[in-house]
């Protein structure tokens, strides 16, 4: 049996115990280490993440929320000293809430020469809220840097002030389309790195995008824009050319030119100030007649606010804001105060009063009245009129100043007191029935008055898949029918023959036709959010816009009332935003849209007219000669001839009154001799056929004062014959 050797037992174990201790040191050792390096990274990892979530405070709270504030407080006080006497822009809550949803999920592309790339910022959300003095804003954005696979979140809040107001670019004949401009101010930008914490490069693009100021550059473009036409304007008449017939079966016709004399009328807008309340933005402006040059407002933040000024000034406008709640109405809205209202209806009526409408003669054919007459015995004569010359053809229209009124149906109008005059030359020949004829012309002239009234009138309809809104002055249709007359007196020498009176009614609409509107939205309204920075400029500049992001505005509804604040016109909205600027409409779409605007205005406005009579032509009795002494005396010698001398027959008369004075016949047949000749003169021409035939009448009481059978039977033979 081999013994034990102890001594190898014994160094065994030693050696088991010196591995053992060994290994328990060792292990104790990377324990350590372990937790030491836990620890460390621990530590870290804390200070990373504390790093991330710090809040990078870009503008005190307070300066910023002054801004907002300040500008409140200055727009209530200018609407308490306009008091009515202005008009006011709001913008519905409403219409930032479409913008904010429209907002999301669009990117904008900044190109930064300090991290050598571009960083692309998305918008997951965006929410505007307006308070009382004030406007809040949130965004989460993600910024991504494709060149180093890189990609933060960034939630940034702030406040929203208003930044004035710009012209944008407009294709419209109805006056140039202005945006008021909201911008933001940044406070403070929360990182959240989305890689994990220990993402050292997502740190650094994070702090650099901040820093960088990548975020200012971007805020300091972009504006939320609400756009509204600043000019109100119309102008009235335009040349037109008026047909109208006369004669036996409207044989006749007459072009007259009517043209007006120049009117135009315009009130521009003028922002003032705005005030933001829980309801949303109320811009203050004032109208006038020309136009201000739209201006860019700066946020002047102060160099130090307190809290207990900023609560003063914060309960001040929430207690005064709510006057103004009753403006909002859609998205957007613009009232004229009651007091402007008045204001611009009476300038709208001082101007009216100096206007008026000139009518000319530009051709005629026919002529107004043709009648012709036969006498088995005495002939053939007839009468007519004519106008010679169109060209003197003259009218005159004009307008009282106007009254204002109030109807439920219209809201205000103006009643219109419209009075014309008319005149023209009138050729007038008459032909008796014995022999020659007389012929002249006689003035005519004639007046007539009405009443018309006129209102604001708006409507709306859809044109290729586009709503389209038109306003503009609505006239009432107007019958002017002037009655227009000759005195019936023909000057002929020193004397006056009477003639048939001619008169002519001629009948004129005003307001047959509508006034032309203006356009109040139709092609979508397109304008830049965030303009691209120019190609020259981006090699230079360390921060450019590379994509940028543009906005297009269509209308939705259109409504117009009058209210206790003043006469309104609100509309809504669509937005839609988009990378690239919104294709412009084809080259003859303007064209196209104003003709059907022309159409639709014109078969919706127009108002019901009264039948438009052609002219009418009046013919006194027909008699010629002072007292139609004459052809009396003619007509009563032949009938008394017909019929057989008689107590009343003419030449016994004649011949009774010659007998009477046969004591003096040289005097008395002188008298009677020059009386009829005289006579004769002072009626018609000399070279008359009918002054011809009252010469023979005053030959044949010559003869009878000597030969009274011959001179009777001279006297109808010269009758029988026309006193050839």
């Amino acid at each position: 049996m081999t013994g034990l050797n102890l001594s190898k037992v014994h160094d065994l174990t030693h050696f088991h115990s010196l591995n053992h201790d060994s290994w328990t040191a060792k292990m104790r050792r990377n324990l350590w280490i372990a937790v030491t390096l836990i620890g460390l990274v621990l530590a870290g990892g804390a200070g990373l993440y504390a790093t991330y979530q710090r809040e990078y405070l870009l503008t005190e709270t307070a300066k910023a929320e002054y801004v907002g504030l300040h500008q409140s407080l200055d727009g209530i006080h200018s609407f308490k000293q306009l008091e009515g006497d202005g008009a006011f822009i709001a913008l519905h809550k409403s219409m930032f809430d479409k913008i904010s949803a429209g907002l999301s999920g669009q990117t904008i592309t900044v190109y930064s020469t300090r991290l050598d790339g571009e960083i692309r910022l998305s918008v997951k959300s965006a929410v505007l809220r307006t308070e009382p003095g004030r406007m809040m804003a949130q965004l989460d954005l993600t910024a991504s840097d494709s060149k180093r696979g890189i990609s933060v979140g960034l939630n940034v809040e702030g406040f929203v002030y208003y930044a004035g107001a710009t012209e944008e670019a407009s294709t419209s004949e109805d006056g140039p389309t202005n945006a008021a401009n909201f911008k933001f101010i940044p406070v403070r930008v929360i990182p959240q790195i989305q890689y994990g914490f220990l993402n050292f490069r997502g740190r650094q693009f994070a702090s650099d995008t901040i820093t960088a100021g990548i975020l200012s550059f971007l805020f300091d473009k972009l504006a939320w824009k609400a756009t509204y036409r600043p000019r109100v304007a119309f102008s009235l008449g335009s040349p037109q050319t008026i047909t109208q017939h006369f004669g036996d079966n409207n044989a006749g016709t007459v072009v007259f030119a009517a043209t007006p004399s120049p009117f135009h009328f315009e009130q521009w807008l003028t922002i003032v100030a705005p005030v933001f309340t829980s309801k949303g933005i109320v811009l203050t402006a004032t109208p006038g007649p020309t136009r201000q040059t739209p201006n860019v407002l700066a946020a002047t933040l102060p160099d130090e606010m307190k809290a207990d000024d900023l609560d003063r000034a914060s309960q001040d406008v929430a207690a005064k804001a709510s006057v103004l709640d009753k403006l909002f109405a859609r998205d957007v809205a613009v009232t004229i105060g009651r007091q402007a209202f008045a204001k611009l209806t009476d300038e709208l009526a001082t101007a009216l009063s100096s206007f008026n409408i000139s009518i000319q003669g530009k051709s005629i054919s026919g002529r107004l009245f043709d009648k012709k007459w036969r006498d088995d015995i005495l002939g053939e004569g007839g009468f007519f009129a004519e106008i010679q010359d169109a060209g003197r053809i003259e009218g005159h229209v004009s307008f009282a100043k106007p009254n204002a009124a109030l109807d439920k149906e219209h809201g205000p109008y103006l009643i219109l007191p419209v009075s014309a005059s008319f005149n023209a030359p009138v050729h007038v020949h008459f032909d008796p029935l014995i022999g020659g004829g007389i012929g002249t012309s006689i003035g005519m002239q004639g007046s007539a008055s009405t009443t018309l009234h006129a209102w604001f009138g708006t409507t709306k309809f859809e044109f290729e898949g586009h709503s389209v809104a038109l306003a503009g002055p609505v006239l009432s249709c107007g019958l002017l029918d002037i009655d227009a007359r000759t005195d019936g007196k023909l000057k002929i020498g020193d004397g006056v023959a009477t003639v048939p009176q001619i008169g002519a009614k001629v009948g004129a609409l005003i307001g047959e036709k509508p006034l032309a509107p203006s356009l109040i939205a139709g092609a979508p309204i397109v304008m830049p959010l965030v303009s691209p920075t120019k190609q020259e400029e981006r090699s230079t500049a360390p921060l450019s816009i590379v994509e940028g992001l543009f906005a297009s505005l269509s209308l939705d509804d259109l409504a117009a009332e009058l209210t206790t604040e003043g006469y309104r016109i609100s509309t809504s909205f669509s937005v839609s935003l988009a990378n690239q600027p919104f294709p412009s409409p084809p080259s003859d779409f303007l064209d196209r849209l104003r003709k059907a605007a022309t159409d639709h205005w014109n078969a919706t406005m127009r108002q019901p007219c009264p039948d438009l009579p052609g002219i009418r032509i009046e013919v006194g009795d027909l008699e010629i000669g002072p007292n139609g002494e004459i052809m009396k005396f003619i007509r009563n010698a032949w009938n008394d001839f017909t019929k057989g001398p008689g107590k009343n027959n003419e030449v016994v008369k004649l011949l009774g009154r010659i007998q009477a004075e046969a004591g003096k016949y040289d005097e008395a047949t002188k008298k009677v001799a020059n009386d009829v000749g005289d006579l004769a003169k002072k009626a018609f021409p000399t070279d008359s056929g009918v002054g011809h035939a009252a010469g023979e009448l005053a030959k044949s009481v010559t003869i009878l004062a000597t030969n009274p059978v011959g001179a009777v039977g001279g006297f109808f033979h010269q009758l029988g014959n026309g006193f050839r």
